[in-house]
């Protein structure tokens, strides 16, 4: 629990009383009395509600901590927004201070954000931790903690070096059929895993891979819900091939040679992204194609059977969360609320009119405590709440 949020908790339901504090703490309570004319009502409430949230402490404390970076730290930003967009630069460089950042320079949707600065120590209310399962082919399965054992299947050798990663390695041993592993992350997860064949996945959170522990077929293909970064083997007499089963009626499917490319297909979501860093990709479904070259992404909205094409793809966007961060550029509300609870272990009910607060940019660590998180959604025009582990966004 941070400084402030340790005092503050003293004082909870305890109006009438005399609290014993130490002169440092009475300077502290000073000054974040002093910050905001708002923070005096706020500490009644606090000594008057014996109920009162802790987790409103926590973002009280991030907060005040944001507010004494502001008055040493900032650079003066020149607003280049239109006024009806919320996505002030303001608010941007509010939620990059919350996880512990300053910004040197204004907001541009051609240019990367620069960041810089110390990282604020952290806060309870992480990601879940929930284990990532490894099902074998008989239905078995496996908890990927950092003790666990797999059983040998024949037709390769298993390596763990950690409990994120785990590699398959082909030892020459036939197999007659085709035998297939799952590994599902939870919420707040990611995986690696090495193929067989040398390819290479990051499975975001809450996601799905299925594949052949041998690649004796003609074709390489893996199932994909959710989202994963592959780098392919190149095999040119073997295509690889992604079947992405998401929310949609029909399944589309991803072919490719060797190549370096990204899948985001989640259940929640209205459109698959697929996008290409390196190399070459065909997309399929119900007989419309297209091809992509490094740079572009595919979409392919619910209902639709055509692909739409966007050029000149920010790639931060597309696979900062295999880098641990959260990069949101110009980003509706519905796809920043189901990211966002995914990765905190969150259920969303969504009853907000969109369009009342339009896109959103931020950039911030998957480490950000939530209470940072939902104070910078807050600050940028969203009306949130938590009941349990339900996000209520109105």
């Amino acid at each position: 629990m941070g400084e402030l949020a340790g005092l503050l908790q003293k004082f909870v339901g305890r109006h009438e009383e005399i609290i014993s504090i130490t002169g440092h703490e009475r300077r502290l309570l000073e000054k974040w009395l002093a910050a905001d004319e708002q923070n005096q009502a706020e500490f009644e409430r606090i000594k008057s509600d014996p109920a009162f949230d802790p987790m409103e402490l926590y973002e009280i404390d991030a907060q005040y901590r944001v507010w004494k970076n502001l008055q040493h730290k900032i650079t003066p930003v020149r607003n280049t927004l239109p006024v009806i967009k919320w996505v002030a630069a303001a608010a941007v460089i509010f939620g990059l201070l919350a996880v512990g950042y300053w910004m040197i320079s204004p907001v541009d949707s051609t240019k990367d954000m620069v960041q810089h600065g110390p990282k604020l120590p952290s806060l309870p209310g992480l990601p879940s931790k929930d284990q990532v399962v490894l099902t074998l082919a008989n239905g078995e399965q496996v908890i990927m903690s950092g003790n666990a054992t797999i059983p040998a299947q024949r037709g390769v050798s298993l390596d763990r070096p950690d409990s994120s990663q785990l590699i398959y390695t082909a030892d020459g041993r036939a197999r007659d059929e085709l035998a297939y592993n799952t590994i599902h992350t939870p919420n707040g997860r990611q995986f690696t895993v090495k193929l067989g064949d040398g390819t290479k996945i990051w499975l975001n959170a809450a996601s799905v891979i299925r594949f052949p522990v041998s690649f004796n077929a003609a074709v390489r293909t893996v199932e994909l819900t959710g989202e994963a970064y592959f780098e392919v083997a190149p095999d040119k007499e073997k295509p690889f091939i992604v079947q992405v089963r998401s929310g949609q009626k029909e399944d589309m499917q991803v072919k490719v040679l060797g190549t370096h490319f990204n899948i985001s297909a989640y259940n929640e979501d209205d459109t698959i992204r697929t996008t290409l860093l390196e190399g070459s990709v065909q997309v399929e479904k119900s007989g419309a194609q297209m091809r992509l070259v490094p740079g572009q992404q595919a979409r392919l909205a619910e209902g639709n059977t055509q692909f739409s094409l966007l050029r000149n793809v920010n790639m931060n966007e597309v696979i900062g969360w295999k880098e641990g961060m959260f990069y949101f550029r110009n980003a509706d509300p519905k796809t920043v609320l189901h990211t966002i609870s995914r990765w905190y272990n969150l259920t969303p009910v969504i009853k907000m009119d969109p369009s009342r607060v339009g896109v959103f940019n931020a950039e911030v660590k998957h480490t950000t405590p939530l209470p940072v998180i939902l104070h910078l959604l807050k600050e940028s025009g969203f009306k949130i709440r938590l009941e349990g582990g339900t996000l209520i966004a109105e």
